[in-house]
Order: C-alpha cells, then structure tokens, then sequence
C-alpha cells in the first residue's frame, strides 16, 4: 500500500503540492465561501481529501470557466481537476495528470426533503 501511495504521490504531487484547478462555474461540484472567499464543494472537498491521504499540502486554483482552465492546463504542469460527468464540449488540450470524474447526478443527501 505504501508503495502505490509514494507512487501516486510521485505523480500527482512531484513538488509536495497537489495542485487542484478548479472549474467555477460549475455550481454543482464549486461555491465560494462567502466568509472565507476561499473555494469550497465537493470538488474542493475531494482535492484536499486526496491531498491529505497523500500527505502533501494542497493549492486549490479556481478558474472562473473551462475555457479558462483548460487555457491554463495547456501553458501549465500537471493539477488534478474534479469534473462533473459530461463529456468535454470541446476539447483543447490532451489530458495528462488526474481528472476525477463526479456523477452529480447521484449525489443527494441522506435526509433530503423527498423521504418525510
């Protein structure tokens, strides 16, 4: 298990930061928070979980689109960039690093309106 760890560590990670861009505009995996001005959701969520468990610190990097993002992915290094399940509408760059996918459409909370 260590092994698989350093490895992924070695990859996602390679200067002890986990870069994780951040598509805004997507309210369903993204917020502000409205005290903090940080990012938070579920996208935020899972970069810092991951970069937890890899033991490195994390830099969220908020875009404000894809197009955005993905201009910013080309001219850059490697982040790992949590994405709802639709397929790209165009595609720009080549995927490299780590792309979460996140099916939105199943994600509800336990207690929701609709079970009383």
């Amino acid at each position: 298990m260590n092994d698989s760890i350093s490895v992924a560590r070695s990859e996602l990670a390679p200067t002890g930061t986990l870069r994780v861009a951040l598509n805004m505009s997507n309210f369903l995996l993204t917020a502000t928070d409205p005290v903090s001005g940080e990012p938070c959701g579920i996208a935020a969520d899972l970069g810092r979980e991951l970069g937890q468990r890899l033991g490195v610190s994390v830099a969220l990097l908020p875009y404000a689109n894809p197009g955005e993002l993905a201009d910013a992915a080309r001219a850059s290094s490697r982040a790992a960039s949590p994405r709802s399940g639709r397929p790209p509408a165009r595609r720009k760059v080549a995927p490299r690093g780590l792309s979460i996918c996140v099916p939105s459409s199943r994600m509800s909370r336990p207690q929701g309106w609709w079970r009383n």
